[in-house]
């Protein structure tokens, strides 16, 4: 499998087929008969690959909003008790704000976390 820190355009193969100099017929129709599976081989290869990176692409995206969406639901009663507070004038607004940003970021989150069941899903009816 390739590393977590590679992407895309850096997995290339490339195959080196050699052919016997004569005229063998048998050989040739051997590789004609097995071109279709051989071709098959080599794009399940590849989208091994890319399922692999993205889902690695999804996981690094899903622990740094989970970061994000923790503190600001840790953060969250502070803000409520100091608008509510009444020494001090209520931002409604602000606070507002604050869970709208918040309602996006766990959106985004539950979306991305859909995004990588469906690949997990897709690679299990995959390899079946």
């Amino acid at each position: 499998m390739p590393s977590d820190r590679g992407d895309r355009n850096q997995n290339h193969h490339l195959l080196i087929a050699l052919f016997p100099p004569n005229e063998n017929t048998e050989f040739y129709q051997a590789i004609n008969k097995n071109y279709p599976q051989l071709t098959r081989l080599f794009l399940s290869r590849h989208k091994i690959i890319w399922a692999y990176q993205n889902s690695r692409h999804y996981k690094v995206n899903l622990k740094e909003a989970a970061k994000e969406v923790q503190k600001r639901v840790k953060d969250l009663p502070d803000r409520i008790e100091d608008s509510v507070n009444p020494e001090k004038e209520a931002d409604l607004g602000l606070l507002q704000k604050e869970l709208a940003h918040t309602l996006n970021l766990m959106s985004g989150y539950a979306e991305t976390l859909s995004y990588l069941i469906s690949h997990k899903l897709s690679k299990k009816s995959f390899c079946q």
